[in-house]
Formats: structure tokens, C-alpha cells, sequence
């Protein structure tokens, strides 16, 4: 028997650049950032010349990276005339609602099953393997087909430019649109502020008293940001006591552990910990209750099958909701994956004076970010220089670096 073994390499890189866009309807120029990742694996058989496997996946890494930076386009619209070009609104169309066909089939199988055990119920006759097979195809087939009919619709729909006169539907997380002057003022404002550290007024949110109430329209807003650019202050979030340490679950799985270090004073961390296991009993008595409902049926061939089939079906239940609805219900804060192709995600802590204090840093986060950006590509450029070199760079953020992750195949 062959026994094989060995060590691969995961690399993700995040990288920006700035892209020309001429406005076909104004012809207006302006620019915008555009952030993508970038991922390749390498793969040392028999832990057999482990470095070029790793930089084989970082140079897979980074030719993903670039080739995603220049072919890739975001829906920004036009600062002068709100216009979205037609070949960017065509591609954002595209990459729009992938989740209807899988919901489609998800609940097709569903539906299959149902109608199998209804059927299964009312005939008095064992029936045929190919029937059986030909009801559930056909059944699965037909709810494939409209999601795909549905997406398609859906898609055909979705019209970024509005009539004459009327802003563009552009998404809230599209980047800001910069022209030619605006691009080199940023550039220059913050040349003298990029390595400065965060402003003043977000160490006092972070050290002094907690900031006034929010205003009421912007307490349940979520903060968007990007992979490695969100700053948390070490407070409570739940009661803003500066005594805080960073919170861990009882369990985690990291399928779903949301990248979020959550700082909790002593109480909020028993109280949080309590929450967890309360969530965890919950499911296990639903799913034990679910799984006992097995019993009534009078398929079971003996009484053995009638107590081993609940049990086990119990069990499986049971783990399942344990591994997966506290780690969803017990945490202090909402998480959302807006984009992982552009690394934006969203958050929404509980208290929202917590949150108001996490968006004041992470805008001023994110404002560095791009002044640095814009440092890098075009450090002594004006307006002229730009036009030539704009979109042909790819600047991979230093501060977020190569995130390596390894995995062993063991034998």
C-alpha cells in the first residue's frame, strides 16, 4: 500500500493599486483605488524541498494578486456626472447574487426528499430503485434549472445608471472616486501625517471617559473595513471598563471564528461565558427533541433500530449545533463578509458606543492606509506624471504583509 505524506504552503497577499477611468459619457477623468487578494499553494511531498514550495505559493500568490489588480474593475461612478461605465456595470453584474442557484438546489434536495417519504408513505408496494431515482433527478433538476433562470433574471435587472439627472445605484462599499487634483492634495496632505500614529481624539476615546451617545440614525451602523485594518480599543465592549483582557469562548471552531479580538471586562466575560453554554444546552435539548421525534415512525424494522437510530441521530445533531449556533448567537457582535474577493467585511458590536469608537479608528486607519498607498506608487508625481502610470503598479501593503498558513497531510 502506498502511504503518502507531506506539507502544503497557503499564501495570501493583499495588494491595491490606483486606476485611470475616462468618463464615456462626460469625459471626465478621475481615479479610484482598487483592492484585491491573491492566493497560491505549493506542495512538498514528503516534506521534500519545503522552501521552493513555499515560494511557489507565494509566487502563485502574487501573479494571482496582479492579474486580479489588472483586470478586475469596481462600480465607482463618475464624480461629475454619477455615470457608471457600461462594460464595469456589465461586470458587477456578473459577479451578482451566486447564491440563488445554490439555494435553488438546496431546496430541491429538500423538496426530493420530502416528496420521497410522502410518496414512500402512501404506496403499499416496494417501488423501483429507477423510480425513485428518475422522481428525485427530476425534482432536483427542475430546481436547478430555476435558479439559474432566476439568477439570470435577477441579474438582467440590476442597472447601476439611473435616468438623466439621478445618481448611479453604486454599492455603499465602492471606493471613492478621486480626480486628477483631488488624488495629488491627498497625496500631499498626508505625506507629513503618514507615520504618524492615530489621532489624539481616538487615544481619548480609547483611554478617558466613553464618548458621547451616538446620534440617533448612526447607532446601528456597521463599520466596514478591510483584512488588517481594523483597530479595537482594549476597553470592555460591552460596558466600556478600561479593565479589560482579550475574551475566548469556550469553544471555537475555526471555520467560523470571526477575525476579532473581543477585549471583555471579568463580569462580561462570566456573563458572556454563561451565554455560551446556556446557547449550547438550548440546542442540544431542540436537537435531542428532533431526533426523538424519529421514534413515532413505524418503519423501524426492530425495537433495537427504534432506540439506536434517535441516539444516534442525536448525537450528530447534538455536535452540530454545539460546534456551530453558540459560536453564531454567544459572541458580543455581528460579523458580515461583504467581499472576500476585495477583503471587506463589516462588524457591529452590541453597544454601539463601542462601535462608534472602533469606526472613528478604523476610518483613521484607513485614510493612512491610502495616503501611504498613494506614497508609494507616486512619491514625486503631478498631475501629468499620474495619468502615465496610473493602474500599472501593484502596491502590496507592508503592514499586512503574507499571511502563510500550513497544512500537513499526514499519513
Amino acid at each position: 500500500m502506498l502511504v503518502y505524506f507531506g506539507r502544503r504552503y497557503f499564501v495570501r497577499t493583499l495588494g491595491s493599486a490606483i486606476k485611470r477611468v475616462d468618463c464615456e459619457r462626460c469625459h471626465t477623468v478621475y481615479y479610484y483605488e482598487i483592492v484585491r487578494t491573491g492566493a497560491g499553494m505549493g506542495e512538498a511531498p514528503y516534506m521534500l524541498g519545503q522552501a521552493s514550495a513555499a515560494q511557489r505559493a507565494a509566487a502563485g500568490a502574487e501573479a494571482s494578486l496582479r492579474a486580479a489588480l489588472s483586470t478586475d474593475t469596481e462600480p465607482v461612478a463618475c464624480p461629475t456626472c454619477s455615470w457608471v461605465p457600461k462594460d464595469v456595470e456589465r461586470n458587477y453584474r456578473q459577479t451578482r447574487f451566486g447564491w440563488v442557484p445554490v439555494v435553488a438546489t438546496a431546496l430541491g434536495f429538500i423538496a426530493a426528499v420530502v416528496a420521497q417519504s410522502i410518496a414512500a408513505s402512501r404506496s403499499s408496494n416496494d417501488e423501483r430503485i429507477t423510480v425513485i431515482l428518475a422522481r428525485i433527478v427530476i425534482i432536483l433538476g427542475a430546481a436547478i434549472a430555476v435558479g439559474f433562470i432566476a439568477q439570470c433574471v435577477l441579474r438582467r435587472a440590476l442597472r447601476l445608471n439611473r435616468n438623466d439627472g439621478e445618481r448611479s445605484r453604486i454599492p455603499l462599499w465602492a471606493p471613492q472616486a478621486f480626480s486628477e487634483k483631488e488624488l495629488v492634495e491627498r497625496r500631499d496632505a498626508f505625506e507629513q501625517q503618514a507615520d504618524e500614529p492615530l489621532p489624539a481624539s481616538v487615544h481619548a476615546l480609547r483611554y478617558d471617559a466613553p464618548p458621547a451617545q451616538p446620534s440617533q440614525g448612526s447607532q446601528h451602523d456597521w463599520v466596514v473595513f478591510r483584512a488588517g485594518q481594523l483597530w479595537l480599543p482594549t476597553c470592555c465592549c460591552e460596558c466600556l471598563n478600561p479593565n479589560a483582557q482579550q475574551y475566548f469562548p469556550p469553544f471555537k471552531l475555526q471555520l467560523l471564528a470571526a477575525p476579532v479580538d473581543v477585549y471583555a471586562c471579568a463580569e462580561c466575560r462570566s456573563r458572556l461565558r454563561s451565554a455560551w453554554w446556556a446557547i449550547a444546552v438550548v440546542a442540544v435539548v431542540l436537537s435531542s427533541g428532533l431526533a426523538a421525534l424519529t421514534m413515532l415512525s413505524n418503519r423501524f424494522a426492530t425495537e433495537f433500530d427504534r432506540m439506536t437510530v434517535p441516539i444516534f441521530l442525536a448525537a450528530l445533531l447534538s455536535a452540530a449545533t454545539v460546534l456551530t449556533v453558540p459560536a453564531l448567537l454567544g459572541r458580543p457582535f455581528g460579523f458580515r463578509t461583504v467581499s472576500a474577493q476585495r477583503a471587506l467585511y463589516r462588524l457591529r458590536f452590541r453597544n454601539a458606543q463601542y462601535t462608534a469608537m472602533v469606526r472613528a479608528a478604523s476610518d483613521a486607519m484607513e485614510r493612512k492606509r491610502l495616503a501611504t498607498v498613494l506614497l508609494r506608487q507616486f512619491p514625486e508625481q503631478s498631475c501629468a506624471q499620474l495619468d502615465e502610470t496610473a493602474g500599472e503598479s501593484t502596491v502590496a501593503l507592508a503592514d499586512q504583509g503574507i499571511f502563510v498558513k500550513q497544512q500537513r497531510i499526514d499519513p
